[in-house]
C-alpha cells in the first residue's frame, strides 16, 4: 500500500468485479470497497503525511503523463515502452507462455475456471501497461506465471475427461513443445543475465575510479555536476561527501524549478554556447562529471574551451573541472 503502484489494486478489484459482473451476474463490491479503503488509509497513516500526497502526484501522475507526451523530463530506461526485441530477448517467458496458451488452445477447448479468468484479467491490465512502460514488467511477471499455472491446470483438467488415444496424441505434441520453448526461453534468459551483470560491473568500477579521484582532487563538500541525473547514484554511495542534484527523479528539480531543469538539460546534452558561465552562475559549481553514452557534445566543448581542465577520464566518461577565470588568464 504504501508503494506508488499502490492504485493497481482499487483499479483491479473494480474491473475484476465487472468481469464477475459479466460472467457471473453479479458484482461483488466488496473487494473494490476494502481496495480503496486500504489505498486511503495507507496515505493518513503513512509517516510523511501530508507530504506524501505530494510526492505521490508527482511520481504516480505527472511522471507517468511525461513519459507518455516525451520531451519533457529526461526519464530512466524502465520508462521507454517495451518493444518487440524486449519480449524476446529480455523477458522471454512472456512469448513462452503465450506460444504455450496457443498451443494448448489449439489442441484441446478447455474451460477457463474464473479464478484463472481473474488472474488472466490482471495479466492482462499490467500487459497493457507494460506497453507504455518497462517498468510495468515487474509487476506483470509473477502475475502472468501464476496464470499460466493455473491455465496449465485447467488445461490438465480437460485432458482427464479425453479418450486415451486423444490424451497420448496431444501428449506427444504438447510435451515436446514445451520443453523446446522454455530451453530456448532459459538459455535467453541466462545470456541477458550475463549482459546485464557484465555491464553493471563495468559501469559500477568505472563510477568506483572516478569517485576516488574526486575524493583526492575535490575538496570535501564541493558541489559536482553531472550529465545524466542516474549519475548520482553511483557517486552518492561512493562519494557521500560531496554535494550532487537532479538525484533519485529528474522531476524534483523540474517541479522546484522548470526553469533551471530545463538549462540544466541542455547543458548536459551541448546545446548551450557558454556552460562554463552557467555552471557557475547558475549552478555555483567548479566540478563536474559527463558520461560518454549521450553527453559527446557537452564533452566537445568541454574540450574545445582552456577554461575547463579534464581531471580523469576513461572509455565511458570525463571527470572535469572549470578553472577560475583569473587562472585562465594567467595560463594564457
Amino acid at each position: 500500500m504504501l508503494h506508488l503502484s499502490a492504485w493497481v489494486l482499487p483499479v483491479y478489484a473494480l474491473t475484476s468485479g465487472i468481469y464477475g459482473w459479466m460472467t457471473g451476474g453479479k458484482f461483488k463490491n466488496t473487494t473494490f470497497i476494502y481496495s480503496v479503503s486500504g489505498y486511503a488509509i495507507s496515505f493518513l497513516i503513512h509517516p510523511n503525511f501530508p507530504n506524501n500526497i505530494f510526492y505521490s502526484y508527482l511520481n504516480g501522475i505527472l511522471v507517468p503523463w511525461y513519459a507518455i507526451s516525451g520531451g519533457v523530463l529526461e526519464l530512466g530506461a524502465e520508462f521507454f515502452p517495451l518493444t518487440t526485441r524486449d519480449i524476446l530477448f529480455r523477458y522471454p517467458a512472456i512469448p513462452a507462455i503465450l506460444v504455450f496458451l496457443g498451443i494448448t488452445r489449439y489442441l484441446l477447448p478447455v474451460h477457463t475456471v474464473r479464478n484463472t479468468g481473474h488472474w488472466m484479467l490482471a495479466s492482462l491490465i499490467f500487459g497493457i501497461f507494460a506497453l507504455f512502460s518497462v517498468r510495468n514488467v515487474t509487476h506483470l511477471y509473477p502475475i502472468l506465471i501464476i496464470f499460466a499455472a493455473l491455465a496449465a491446470s485447467d488445461f490438465g483438467s480437460a485432458m482427464k475427461t479425453q479418450e486415451a488415444e486423444i490424451r497420448d496424441r496431444i501428449k506427444s505434441v504438447i510435451i515436446p513443445a514445451a520443453v523446446l520453448v522454455f530451453i530456448a526461453a532459459g538459455w535467453i534468459t541466462i545470456n541477458y543475465l550475463n549482459l546485464m551483470f557484465v555491464s553493471d560491473t563495468v559501469y559500477s568500477r568505472h563510477f568506483e575510479n572516478m569517485a576516488n579521484v574526486i575524493r583526492s582532487r575535490i575538496p570535501l563538500g564541493s558541489r559536482i555536476f553531472h550529465s545524466n541525473w542516474s549519475d548520482s547514484q553511483y557517486l552518492i554511495g561512493m562519494a557521500p561527501e560531496y554535494e550532487y542534484y537532479v538525484t533519485l527523479d529528474p522531476i524534483y528539480m523540474y517541479s522546484y524549478n522548470r526553469f533551471l531543469y530545463g538549462e540544466y538539460r541542455d547543458i548536459s546534452f551541448g546545446k548551450t554556447k557558454d556552460p562554463y558561465s552557467l555552471l557557475i552562475n547558475d549552478f555555483g559549481t567548479y566540478y563536474g562529471y559527463a558520461g560518454k553514452n549521450y553527453f559527446n557534445s557537452l564533452i566537445g566543448q568541454i574540450r574545445g574551451d582552456k577554461r575547463f581542465e579534464i581531471i580523469a577520464e576513461d572509455s565511458l566518461g570525463i571527470l572535469f573541472r572549470l578553472i577560475p577565470e583569473k587562472s585562465a588568464d594567467a595560463g594564457n
